[in-house]
């Protein structure tokens, strides 16, 4: 956690806003790819769409997916927009969820 604290100082030591928000968004999606790979490594070892655990995993992808569409296009709402990635990702996660109510909730 150090390693973060650390970076979150660096980017808060920029010369503008801007910049500090460029380099925090950078961060994030550093932060996120690291998170990926663990997930998708994850599902991999689980490896079992029988297993009640299928479906949250791989809404942790979609998650994570959606976090990398929005820091790479640095929280800019046309950009985001323009790619449909994370418009895709979203419905995704929400059809995971709505899955997971039906099939599991009470």
């Amino acid at each position: 956690m150090v390693e973060i604290e650390e970076a979150i100082q660096l980017c808060n030591s920029k010369s503008n806003k801007e910049a500090i928000i460029a380099c925090k968004f950078e961060l994030l999606h550093k932060i996120t790819e690291k998170q990926d790979i663990v997930n998708l490594n994850l599902m991999k070892t689980l490896d079992d769409d029988a297993d009640e655990r299928w479906y949250p995993i791989h809404m942790v992808d979609n998650a994570n997916a959606i976090i990398l569409g929005i820091s790479q296009n640095k929280g800019r709402p046309k950009s985001i927009l323009r790619g449909h990635y994370v418009e895709e990702k979203i419905t995704s996660l929400d059809e995971k969820w709505s899955y997971v109510k039906k099939m599991y909730g009470d």
